[in-house]
């Protein structure tokens, strides 16, 4: 009730202060990343999600007007491609983002209560304003997780006979 009310009014106050420090230009950049593939999440300084485009909602499972509380950010892609491995805080790709640092092709996992992990490559970077002042970072990725299970099935069948499912000579070496 009061604190769902305080919440969706708080997100909307620092949305507001994030769009009125970028230019024109910047908005109309935001403006084109609704209407891309590639998901993306546009966060504050802090960390907060501000806005998450339509494509990262689908594959994120998100409904379009759910918006994601704290926990969820720091969650998000905690886990390495391999489904256990913990990533480090700093090396979360939110948390690399928003202190403005540039990176490319970040692979981790995204899970969901009951689902399969999928398997997304993200790519990040700072978001700063015309006087250069770091406001905040954003986030592309797209889901790899298909891509990532027939490579894994081609190493196994480079290893293994078709016919027999007999390790082959290069395991031997």
């Amino acid at each position: 009730g009061h604190e769902e009310i305080e919440a969706v009014i708080d997100h909307a106050v620092q949305r507001y202060r994030l769009l009125a420090r970028l230019s024109e230009t910047d908005n109309t950049v935001l403006s084109i990343l609704k209407s891309i593939n590639d998901g993306v999440i546009v966060a504050d300084r802090h960390g907060h999600v501000l806005d998450i485009n339509p494509a990262a909602r689908s594959i994120l499972g998100l409904t379009p007007r759910q918006q994601p509380d704290a926990e969820w950010a720091k969650s998000f892609c905690s886990i390495s491609a391999d489904g256990v491995t913990g990533i480090e805080h700093d090396e979360l790709p939110l948390v690399k983002a928003c202190r403005g640092d540039k990176f490319g092709n970040q692979v981790a996992a995204y899970q969901l209560s009951g689902q399969n992990d999928t398997t997304l490559s993200i790519n990040g970077q700072g978001l700063y304003d015309s006087k250069r002042m770091l406001v905040g970072g954003v986030i592309t990725f797209r889901d790899i997780t298909d891509v990532m299970r027939r490579t894994v099935e081609l190493e196994k069948q480079a290893q293994f006979d078709d016919l027999t499912q007999l390790p082959n000579r290069r395991l031997f070496t």
